[in-house]
């Protein structure tokens, strides 16, 4: 059985996943730091030095850097996943955790369960690209 991360479509998949979540970080830390110097800088400088400043701009640029990647991070998986999904059945494993499925036994709806994270899959789409 090939490896499925050398599945082209997958690989493409995963790198523009990947870029998709890395633009989500560094705009949430652009934002942070835009949002932190036009609220607190002023204020926090005053109270407590350019230094204690500079670390809250940093704190702040990767709280919130974090939480949009964090935030971003369903729904962009979600749309590859679709893309990727078809290739995992096609070698009879499954999307979700990437476990084998071959030769299970179909419910009584027509769907295989992966004894591994209790995902369900339509049985005729196993081993058809």
């Amino acid at each position: 059985m090939p490896r499925l991360s050398r599945d082209p479509a997958t690989r493409f998949e995963q790198a523009r996943t990947a870029g998709r979540e890395t633009v989500a970080g560094i705009a949430g830390g652009a934002a942070g730091l835009v949002l932190y110097n036009l609220t607190l800088s002023g204020t926090v400088r005053t109270a407590g030095g350019f230094a204690t400043d500079l670390a809250a701009q940093m704190i702040s640029a990767i709280a919130v850097g974090m939480g949009a990647w964090y935030a971003a991070l369903g729904p962009i998986r979600r749309a590859s996943f679709a893309k990727i999904a078809p290739f995992y059945l096609s070698e009879c494993r499954c999307p979700s955790c990437g476990y084998g499925i071959t030769d299970l036994p179909a419910c009584q709806d027509g769907c295989v369960v992966c004894p591994e994270c209790n995902a369900a899959w339509k049985a005729d789409r196993l081993g058809t690209s």
